[in-house]
This record gives C-alpha cells, structure tokens and sequence, in this order.
C-alpha cells in the first residue's frame, strides 16, 4: 500500500514527520507525527472512498496512521503550528467529506475554535 504525503502541493517523504523511538529524554511528539502545521496524505488504497479533515492537537497524533489506512485523502491541521497558511484557506480548499475536531479536554479553548 503506498501513502503519499504532502504539505499543500508539494510531496514529501513520511520520515520527515515521523518520530523515532523515544529513548531517554525524548519527548512526546517525537514519537508519532510531530505537530506541524498543515500537512495532507493520499492513499489511493484506502479502505474507504472518503477525505476527511482533522483539526486537531498532538493527542490525534497516535492516530495518523490509522487515518491514512482508511480515508483516501486525509487533511492534517494543528491550529497552533499553522504558519504558511490560514485555517479559514485550508477549509475552504478542502474537498473533505467528514471534518473531525480532535481535542484533548484541556485544550478546549478559544484559539483552538478561531476558523477564519
């Protein structure tokens, strides 16, 4: 099965977003994705025909394999490392189907919900 991984047009190779094991001293967003801003993945294999959007924190990060197995095109979007590119553009541009709001409870807060 082949994913492919982009950061708006441009595609990119997993290892750079993929952590290593955690050996001593590490932290937490080393170890799945780290927490960038905006990234996309393709799979043309996936279990479902179905693009979906995820806003999300570093809580989601453990999960973004499975989503890549499952949804065609998976949109990756953690609020508090969008630098390039507005939030209110990445919703607009996408052709998502389902939009998935991926929270831990304490970081329910008003910079996590500003969209424009």
């Amino acid at each position: 099965m082949s994913i492919n991984y982009y950061k708006t047009s441009i595609y990119f190779d997993k290892a750079s977003i993929q952590g290593e094991a955690l050996p001593e001293g590490q932290t937490y967003d080393s170890v799945y994705t780290k927490n960038i801003g905006y990234y996309k993945m393709v799979n043309d294999n996936s279990l479902l025909d179905t693009n979906v959007l995820i806003i999300k924190d570093s809580m989601q990060n453990p999960m973004t394999d499975m989503f890549s197995y499952m949804f065609n095109t998976s949109e990756i979007v953690d609020i508090r490392a969008l630098k390039d590119i507005s939030l209110f553009t990445v919703i607009e541009n996408s052709d998502a189907d389902l939009v998935l709001l991926m929270y831990h409870q304490n970081n329910v807060t008003g910079e996590m919900f500003d969209f424009k």
